[in-house]
C-alpha cells in the first residue's frame, strides 16, 4: 500500500509539471524591444547617410525610392540643403528619429542631409 501511494504522487507531479512546461511554453514571447527596434532604425539610417554622402549625388527621386527601400514601412522626410522631401506622406507617431549628416564636396562646399523617421 506505502508504495502506491508513493507512485500516484510521482505521477501526479509528473502530469502536473508537464502541464506547467506546457503552459510556459505556450506563453507568447514578448514583442521586439521598443530600444531594439529604435537602434536598428538608427542603424539603417546612418548607412543611408554614408551611401548617400559616398554618392554625392543629392537626387530627390532616387533618395526617395533609396528611403522606400530601406524602410518600407515606415514614413519620414528627407531634408538636403534646406528642401524637404516627404516619403510616404505625413503621419503624426509615438517616435522620431532625426539624424543628421555633413559632406564636403568639391570646392569645400559643405551639403547637409537630415533623415527624419516616424515609427
Amino acid at each position: 500500500m506505502g508504495k502506491e501511494k508513493g507512485y500516484v504522487f510521482t505521477l501526479e507531479a509528473l502530469i502536473s509539471l508537464i502541464i506547467l512546461l506546457c503552459v510556459i511554453i505556450a506563453i507568447p514571447l514578448k514583442e521586439e524591444r521598443e530600444e531594439e527596434n529604435i537602434l536598428y532604425i538608427t542603424q539603417l539610417g546612418h548607412d543611408l547617410l554614408k551611401v548617400w554622402g559616398k554618392e554625392g549625388k543629392f537626387v530627390e527621386g532616387e533618395m526617395k525610392q533609396d528611403f522606400e527601400l530601406v524602410f518600407p514601412s515606415l514614413k519620414g522626410e528627407i531634408e538636403v540643403n534646406g528642401k524637404k522631401i516627404k516619403v510616404n506622406g505625413d503621419g503624426e507617431y509615438k517616435n522620431k528619429l532625426v539624424l543628421d549628416g555633413f559632406y564636403l564636396r568639391e570646392g569645400n562646399e559643405l551639403n547637409g542631409v537630415r533623415l527624419i523617421v516616424l515609427h
